[in-house]
């Protein structure tokens, strides 16, 4: 059931997030076509690019085989990698249709982030993506099958006897929560008819620095980079830096 949910949650998501993208490109003056166009392709892209991503994770840690590598259907995701892949493709198609990928950006940062608080909803009912364990009050369990308790259980945390999993930190909760704070955000900067870019960089800024906050409390985290940091922290110091590199020189500039 909990895997319905999760998969609910992103189907639930597509319909809303693309007729909320549209409307505001053609507020913006982009055609409403060739934002759908750009839609079909970064969704696509954004989906093989998050599960490319989560594989090659997850093979070097051998916790996932060629065997299994198709099985998106159990999950596994890295918005990373959808990002990155999604990014590209867009900036392709939006270059050779002579539309600045500053403005599409612009218009697409508040929903992505808004749309990323969402899904992390579905992740917490699924139980993955979840926190290291924790003896705080507001501390959750998770059930067998659960991608925590399988986890858990995997690492000899706890044994088969056990119902649920050792108490954990709601990762997913606190990811939803900031998500939904940095999408009000970049509403407000939206309306403001910002400089080129800014939204979108900050987008990028802000998440990256919400990822690398959470991340340190995530269970399923190997932080395994100078025994310090995981690649995704390590992507997400690259993204900060580079996004504020590229906030201070867009500063000034405008469409």
């Amino acid at each position: 059931m909990s895997v319905i949910l999760y998969i609910l949650f992103l189907l639930l998501l597509v319909p809303i997030l693309v007729r909320s993208i549209i409307k505001s490109a053609y507020k913006k003056g982009m055609e409403p076509d060739n934002a759908l166009n750009i839609l079909i392709l970064s969704s696509i892209s954004f989906f093989v690019g998050a599960r490319i991503l989560f594989v090659l994770l997850n093979y070097s840690l051998k916790e996932i085989d060629l065997s299994n590598a198709l099985m998106f259907w159990d999950g596994g995701f890295s918005i990373h990698g959808g990002m990155i892949l999604a990014g590209i493709v867009a900036s392709l198609y939006l270059k050779f249709n002579i539309t600045s990928i500053y403005k599409f950006g612009d218009i697409v940062a508040p929903l992505l982030a808004l749309s990323i608080s969402v899904a992390r909803i579905g992740c917490f009912l699924r139980g993955c993506c979840f926190g290291r364990v924790t003896s705080l009050p507001w501390a959750i369990t998770y059930a067998f099958p659960s991608p925590a308790y399988v986890y858990q259980y995997s690492k000899g945390l706890i044994g088969s006897e056990q119902r649920y999993t050792l108490p954990v930190h709601p990762t997913q909760l606190y990811e939803a929560g900031f998500t939904l704070l940095l999408s009000f955000w970049l509403f407000h900067m939206s309306k403001k008819e910002p400089t080129r870019g800014k939204v979108m960089w900050t987008y990028i800024l802000g998440y990256a620095m919400i990822r690398l906050f959470n991340d340190r409390i995530r269970g399923d985290v190997h932080h395994d980079v100078f025994g310090i940091f995981s690649p995704i922290d390590m992507l997400n110091i690259t993204l900060i830096l580079i996004a504020s590199i590229f906030l201070f020189f867009v500063g000034h500039s405008r469409y």
